[in-house]
């Protein structure tokens, strides 16, 4: 019998859906771009092209603009009229929609765009495929997707995650013409490449099965390949786990008489920013690209206090204080310890903010976000202590910035008193980025962050002290860093403090009375107590994971 643990997701207080239309694709793309320069943080953004018919340019058809926008209603009022205003600033006419009217509203934008299609060439069926490319690059993948439309003859809407560069090109065809599906083929040969060489991924949503299998080594550098063969056979050594996709045949070794000479490869695969305006490139040894949202760090004493300088005046921001750390410390540090970071997981986990790295002598991992060809190797450098060799450089996610942040805290009350109210906190819907709390002798401070990324929060601040009128509550103006549990883990007789699982306002989790100086997390879902000390690892569940991590790790020094 299988089971199953989902996350639920909460319900937004708000949300609305801007649909853009445009007599071309070009101010389209141009919106999707000022969307993120503005540091906008749609919950989706998806865009139709016009359709493309090769020699008809008397075949006139709109692109659309699909943005989602979900959060709590200053967020959404804000930054609905923040694109709006670039929707038109560019062009295009923009409405504002409820989700059923927007729901509503594509499903006849998109039959329509398909019967127009239809109608104009007489081609009855499509093919869907899906890549990444850099969303930097998003305007030059729309070109040569109409490049090879025209060489092959093949009429084509695109439908993609504009956001994240996600596309899904779409040829129509004629299932009775006998040449349609080597065209088909080779029309998604020409693109896949062609994201190959802007620094995309050969899937993002679709996976590799058989059909992609063979475009892996162009994505892939044969010791990366040779590296994800090996993990696969740590946990499916008898190869009985649907052999045959995925993956090409393994590449041979190198030859040591072949091997080229060792040279000083970049840190991470190279960048593919498109200009200098993209890609700002300080003397120090942290490069940003505000384009594709990501930096790169290479230097093993770059410190989160240079990242944040590096980024003041930017709409972006690196969503990651490792708990109980100083701003003063290492970045690639943090990393290769695998510690959680305050705000886990709102509004990212630290994990999925890892894009590239370079550990040993693998380079793993990309520019994108979505990628999901071959394996996520590039995630296990994350809490993997020098166990896969030295961590030498990463590329990390950034995300907008907040319009508002302020720390909460409430007076220190009874223990028990603590636990109902985080209860009550976190059922109130709040635009908390973490919410825990610290446990002292027989007193408990109840803590968190209220943070949202458009308007201001005087409405939430007012509600939390009018739904818990008996709480002083308290707040402030210092950093993150300095949060009631930064300071309260990195106490020096903290230094070999334990974790559990559990906090006390779950079922199952550490009985209140046990709680001595302790900080419990609702996001983390943890307790970090004093009284806990990390101990050798027991039983035979821990000594077969052992086991596979060995295994790992010798994939990784074979590599080396």
């Amino acid at each position: 019998m299988a089971a199953m643990t989902l996350r639920l997701v909460r319900t937004p207080e708000w949300e609305r859906v801007v649909l853009a239309t445009f007599d071309r694709q070009e101010p389209a793309l141009a919106t999707v771009t000022r969307a993120f320069d503005l540091g906008l943080l749609p919950s989706a953004m998806d865009m139709l092209t016009g359709g493309y018919v090769p020699g008809r340019s008397d075949f006139a058809d709109p692109s659309l603009l699909f943005v989602g926008l979900a959060g709590h209603r200053e967020e959404v009022e804000e930054q609905a009229g923040a694109l709006v205003a670039a929707v038109t600033g560019n062009g295009g006419d923009a409405q504002v929609l409820e989700v059923a009217e927007f729901l509503r509203r594509r499903a006849e934008l998109v039959r329509d765009k398909v019967r127009r299609m239809v109608a104009a060439t007489g081609r009855p069926r499509y093919y869907l495929f899906d890549a990444t490319a850099p969303r930097s690059r998003l305007a030059d993948l729309m070109a040569l997707i109409r490049e090879s439309a025209r060489e092959f003859d093949l009429p084509v809407l695109n439908t993609f995650h504009a956001g994240d560069g996600n596309v899904h090109p779409t040829p129509f065809y004629d299932p009775n013409r006998a040449d349609h599906e080597q065209r088909l083929r080779d029309f998604s040969r020409r693109i896949l490449l062609g994201c190959a060489a802007m620094g995309g991924a050969l899937t993002g949503e679709h996976g590799v099965g058989l059909e992609k299998r063979e475009l892996m080594p162009e994505f892939f550098a044969p010791e990366v390949l040779r590296a994800m063969h090996g993990i696969r056979r740590v946990f499916d050594p008898d190869g009985l786990s649907n052999p045959g996709k995925l993956l090409p045949p393994e590449p041979p070794p190198p030859s040591p008489s072949t091997a080229p000479p060792p040279s000083p490869a970049p840190v991470l695969p190279p960048s593919t920013a498109p200009s200098p305006a993209a890609d700002r490139r300080p003397a120090a040894p942290i490069r940003v690209n505000l384009v594709d949202a990501y930096l790169e760090v290479d230097d093993p004493g770059t410190t989160f206090a240079q990242v944040a300088a590096l980024l003041a005046g930017t709409p972006y921001e690196l969503c990651y204080e490792p708990l109980g750390g100083h701003d003063g410390d290492p970045v690639l540090d943090a990393v290769d310890a695998g510690r959680p970071g305050l705000r886990e997981p709102h509004p990212i986990a630290p994990r999925d903010l890892i894009l590239g790295v370079r550990v040993g002598g693998l380079a793993l991992g990309g520019t994108v976000t979505k990628d999901v060809a071959g394996y996520e190797l590039r995630k296990l450098v994350y809490g993997g202590r020098g166990r896969l060799g030295g961590l030498r450089g990463l590329r990390l996610r950034l995300t907008p910035r907040p319009s508002d942040s302020r720390p909460v805290w409430s007076q220190p009350v009874p223990v028990p008193d603590a636990v109902r109210l985080v209860r009550r906190v976190h059922r109130a819907g709040l635009p908390l980025a973490y919410l825990g709390m610290l446990v002292g002798a027989g007193t408990a401070t109840v803590c968190g962050r209220l943070e949202l990324r458009g308007g201001r929060l005087d409405r939430h601040l007012r509600r939390l002290r009018a739904e818990h009128p008996e709480v002083d509550w308290r707040t402030g103006d210092h950093g993150r860093w300095d949060d009631l549990p930064m300071r309260w883990l990195r106490r020096p007789d903290r230094s070999g403090i334990g974790c559990t699982d559990g906090t006390p306002w779950q079922a199952g989790g550490p009985p209140v009375g046990t709680l001595v100086d302790a900080y419990a997390s609702a996001g983390h879902g943890r307790t970090w107590s004093a009284a806990v000390r990390p101990g050798p690892a027991t039983g035979s569940e821990r000594a077969a994971t052992a086991a596979l991590c060995a295994g790992v790790a010798a994939v990784f020094e074979a590599a080396r």
